[in-house]
């Protein structure tokens, strides 16, 4: 190229032409020889071309005037200059794809990726913008066929070419690689979805039950205050301070409720909570405790006070211990037949422990009866990464009260079967002799709980009952 087509950086400075693309690069010493600089040659707005040295940039990306770019190395300034070569290869493959495929604001960063992948053996081998538009066709007709394919075998649920694009960067890099790729990703989002059923189900059954729990232990208490008599307004006293009007809400609480030992009220906005050993002396109780605490002890004692629990205490073991208290003694029996039939089938085959989902009933041969079981279980409804060992054995050692299946943990240890009890239930008292249970599982039988603390049966509006 002849000099004089060339113009001169200060000129092209003075007559404020921009640079606007990079033609080619090179390194240079400095005049003292102790740093390097790149000089490259630029084409300006205007559609001139000439040299001039690179410059440094600021902080929002604005070139420093005169201020060159400096480096301590050859290496360093030559490790600009691929970089930079590489960008202008990027640049112009971008250029010549727009045209066939239209603007993508994301395709110089997948041909950054394509060709980094292309070179992994070959670190620092530079792309001419050829390579890097056949290795873009490549990709595009790879996609294109296994959207093609995908779409043959048919299915409510097809994929969008972005979506093929992700399979592509994992490494599924053919046809059949891909194809394969979004049948996976569709049977894991399947599994996701029945699994966050079966969760949703779950706890709308949970849900359920406490709140049939719940009703039950509340008509159980207000039957306790039917058969009570509140003391009378004169016998109430209230050690700390005298405050009538306190005694008097009390008194108001305690017709409804005679058995009640923890009052809240609130004074001068203040909440505050009154307890009681005997239903006549009142004291304050946690001055220093939080609204929230206060007002969950409060709406505790309406059951647990009834029963001569407190409220203050585990909730988890004083709600458990009471229905435990109050169960009629007639739900140590399922009355569905399809149960009642599973059970005989079981006896008959030698079994002596009947798990239904959470349910289990173990046989007593000395009372020939059924009883009521809990019992645990570790298998992909309850806890994904363990399934049931169905032959493997229950080894009681002792007489724990829940029942624990065996299960494959999820790297192959098979773990026996055992007998415990409840956490805060102590240990459970040890057998003479080892008892092998022999157990059959029936999932197929429908929900968790086919019964409320009434005798009544709960079955869910799609099981179907026929006989009952």
């Amino acid at each position: 190229m002849a000099t004089e087509n060339l113009i001169y950086w200060r000129h092209a400075d003075e007559r404020g032409l921009k640079p606007v693309r990079t033609l080619d690069l090179r390194v240079e010493p400095d005049r003292d020889g102790r740093a390097f600089l790149i000089r490259e040659l630029v084409e300006y707005d205007s559609g001139q071309r000439g040299w001039r040295f690179r410059t440094g940039e600021g902080p929002m990306g604005n070139s420093f005037i005169h201020k060159f770019k400096k480096f301590k190395t050859a290496a360093k300034a030559e490790a600009e200059v691929a970089s930079v070569r590489f960008d202008m290869a990027v640049r112009e493959a971008d250029a010549v794809l727009r045209d066939e495929f239209g603007i993508d604001h994301l395709r110089r960063d997948n041909l950054r990726r394509l060709w980094g992948e292309r070179t992994t053996l070959e670190p620092g081998k530079l792309p001419t913008a050829e390579e890097l538009v056949a290795l873009f066709r490549e990709q595009h007709a790879t996609l294109a066929a296994a959207l093609d394919a995908i779409r043959a075998q048919g299915g409510e649920q097809q994929p969008r070419d972005y979506e093929l694009m992700w399979g592509f960067k994992e490494g599924r890099r053919s046809v059949g690689e891909l194809v394969a790729w979004w049948r996976e990703r569709l049977e894991m989002q399947e599994a996701r979805r029945v699994s966050s059923e079966l969760r949703e189900r779950k706890a709308k059954e949970r849900s359920e039950r406490r709140a049939r729990e719940d009703a039950f232990l509340s008509a159980k208490a207000a039957d306790k205050a039917a058969a009570l008599v509140p003391p009378e307004r004169d016998a109430l006293l209230l050690v700390g301070r005298a405050s009538e009007s306190v005694l008097k809400r009390i008194a108001v609480a305690l017709c409804e409720k005679p058995y009640l030992r923890h009052v809240l009220m609130f004074e001068s906005g203040y909440p505050r909570l009154y307890v009681s050993e005997d239903g006549l002396v009142w004291k304050e109780w946690g001055r220093n405790e939080t609204y929230e605490s206060k007002r969950r002890i409060a709406a505790r004692a309406v059951i647990a006070d009834a029963f001569g629990m407190d409220p203050k205490d585990h909730w988890g073991r004083v709600r458990g211990a009471l229905l435990k208290m109050l169960k009629p003694s007639n739900l140590d029996m399922l009355h569905r037949k399809d149960v009642q039939d599973a059970l005989e089938k079981a006896r008959a085959a030698g079994r002596t422990l009947v798990v239904i989902r959470q349910l289990a009933f173990l046989w007593d041969e000395e009372a020939g009866e059924w009883h009521l079981r809990e019992v645990e279980r570790r298998d992909s409804a309850t806890a994904p990464g363990c399934t049931l060992w169905a032959e493997g054995p229950i080894e009681s050692t002792n007489y724990g009260r829940i029942i624990v299946l065996p299960y494959v943990k999820e790297d192959g240890t098979q773990v026996v079967g055992h007998t415990r009890n409840a956490p805060h239930e102590g240990l459970a008292e040890p057998r003479a002799e080892t008892k092998v249970i022999r157990f059959a599982v029936y999932d197929e039988l429908g929900r968790d709980d086919t019964w409320d603390h009434y005798g009544n049966e709960f079955v869910s509006d799609d099981d179907d009952e026929g006989d009952v």
